[in-house]
């Protein structure tokens, strides 16, 4: 479904609005013991992190009900693990109107907790940036054998440009 956003920038004493749209797209998985609400969403860019009517009503809600853990894993392996990236995932964490307490696991140093800790969170996002940087440094700190783990057992996965190339192809 394609999403209109609107952002607006001030600056000195101006104020310009642009629009952008962007298409979300939500799969959900099936199991073979039934339909597990395991929700995926495919974005492709950041914008619907600052759509309070997608990030906060829908994944907000969809990663409350879930049960889990009450965490919101980032992973920035696409973008090298930039910490201003992980600063706006955080900003973006605390209009959720649950409790999720964000965590920035690095692939580079993902140790058997952090492999854990995306296996149990309630969200998970992966950011955009390089897909091969990404996706290799996934495979060599198994940080992919917990994606499917967590998609398997109902986490809410939200990839965002590269981020959803690695759910769509390997998710």
């Amino acid at each position: 479904k394609a999403c209109k956003f609107t952002k607006r920038r001030r600056g000195g004493q101006h104020t310009a609005t642009t629009t952008t749209t962007t298409t979300v797209i939500m799969i959900s998985s099936m199991n073979t013991s039934g339909p597990t609400i395991s929700p995926m969403f495919l974005c492709g860019d950041s914008t619907p992190l600052f759509s309070a009517a997608f990030f906060v009503e829908v994944v907000g809600v969809a990663a409350h009900a879930t049960g889990r853990r009450p965490v919101a894993v980032y992973l920035g392996a696409a973008n090298g693990d930039d910490a201003d990236h992980f600063e706006i995932f955080c900003a973006a964490v605390q209009t959720l109107r649950v409790p999720l307490q964000p965590h920035h696991v690095r692939a580079a140093s993902a140790g058997a907790a952090e492999v854990l800790l995306v296996e149990e969170a309630a969200l998970v996002v992966l950011a955009g940036g390089d897909v091969q940087l990404g996706w290799r440094a996934f495979v060599s700190s198994g940080l992919d054998l917990a994606l499917r783990r967590a998609a398997a057992t109902g986490a809410v996965l939200l990839g965002i440009s590269a981020g959803a190339i690695h759910l769509g192809t390997h998710g």
